[in-house]
């Protein structure tokens, strides 16, 4: 049901609402909200109501903070631009994996749409 058409047309209207500053303590408002729902709708053409986009709000955010453990704190990490992930030696990507399984799909390819996201749910 998510493509990534509908994803990322999902976070750009969630990100227009943050920067309107309609989110408080890392959650939208009633009102964006109501306002994500409309243009969501309206933009997509489907009919969705609060609990999938909420939960897809929650699913990116999971995302996110798995993503952002990976590099918080780290350094001398490398970038691959095309891949779209970090370069980092096998041994740290083992020890990353062992601390957390889920982390071993963004060793091949990295997050998307990591700046909006970033936007969304950095403190």
């Amino acid at each position: 049901m998510w493509d990534d058409a509908s994803v990322e047309t999902f976070i750009s209207i969630c990100v227009a609402e943050t920067l309107a500053e309609n989110q408080t303590c890392g959650h939208l408002n009633r009102n964006a909200w109501k306002n994500v729902i409309k243009k969501f709708n309206d933009l997509t053409q489907k009919s969705y109501v609060h609990k999938p986009l909420k939960n897809k709000w929650t699913s990116l955010k999971k995302k996110w903070q798995l993503w952002t453990s990976l590099v918080d704190k780290e350094t001398g990490l490398g970038w691959d631009p095309v891949k779209q992930t970090i370069i980092a030696s096998d041994e740290w990507w083992e020890k990353k994996v062992k601390e957390n399984s889920e982390v071993a799909k963004y060793r091949n390819s990295g997050l998307k749409n990591i700046d909006q996201l970033d936007i969304l749910f950095k403190e």
